[in-house]
């Protein structure tokens, strides 16, 4: 990820100031591609809440600009033959303007965001999915989550089911390859094959040839497992 430099930003509700840096660009070069459609570190980090009234700023990138945060340069001593030589002195930047970062959204932020009046559909949906993509992945036997994080998973599961339950709802009048394979994937770890098979059957795109493939092979395991997809480097041999 490449980011810009430190600027400070106010939030909405409460006026708090916050330094932030923005998502100038990303890849997922390294990323792991999981089955429900999660892609690990493949975020503009966009969406935060304020430190100070946990208000849940969905656009903080677009939030005004109200300055970049400004440093001093402190100079470390320099030793006989560091000057003898002309060094360069070395230096620390100290930030003279900065204030505490923006916090990330936990399980219980992002379903509360999904409910939340003020906000267009489009947005509540991608609440959503990032709410099902945060539970999946803090319920991974891999996952070290903590004791606040375990409360999460148990008090939200029937939100999560009740947020499959809308996509695959979504997915009988929507056939993009994106929605099928999501709802193959939630059927597949409900044990329903069949009615997962059927949405793989809708999937078109050829350059969701692989993703099919490896679909149906965890079908055929039965497997219930939130799964990844082989990366390119894996595919390609490197």
């Amino acid at each position: 990820m490449l980011f810009s430099n430190a600027y400070n930003i106010e939030c909405p509700s409460c006026r708090a100031i916050h330094t932030h840096r923005k998502t100038l660009s990303i890849n997922d070069l390294w990323s792991e591609h999981f089955s429900d459609g999660f892609v690990s570190a493949f975020d503009t980090l966009s969406t935060k809440k304020c430190s100070q009234c946990n208000y849940i700023i969905i656009k903080c990138h677009e939030l005004e600009n109200l300055g970049e945060v400004e440093y001093v340069k402190t100079y470390h001593p320099q030793t006989f033959w560091q000057k003898f030589w002309r060094t360069p002195p070395e230096f620390t930047r100290q930030p003279i303007n900065e204030y505490p970062s923006l916090l990330y959204l936990e399980l219980v932020d992002w379903i509360f965001a999904s409910k939340r009046d003020d906000l267009p559909d489009s947005t509540k949906k991608h609440c959503a999915l990032k709410a099902m993509w945060r539970f999946n992945q803090l319920a991974l036997p891999s996952s070290n989550f903590d004791e606040n994080e375990k409360r999460q998973l148990e008090s939200t599961k029937a939100d999560i089911e009740q947020i499959e339950d809308d996509i695959l709802l979504n997915a009988r009048a929507d056939y993009s390859d994106k929605l099928q394979l999501m709802a193959a994937d939630i059927y597949r770890r409900r044990r329903e094959f069949e009615q997962a098979m059927v949405c793989l059957n809708r999937v078109t795109h050829e350059v969701n040839t692989h993703k099919v493939v490896y679909m149906r092979s965890w079908i055929d395991k039965q497997s219930t497992d939130l799964e990844v997809y082989p990366s390119y480097y894996d595919l390609n041999g490197f």
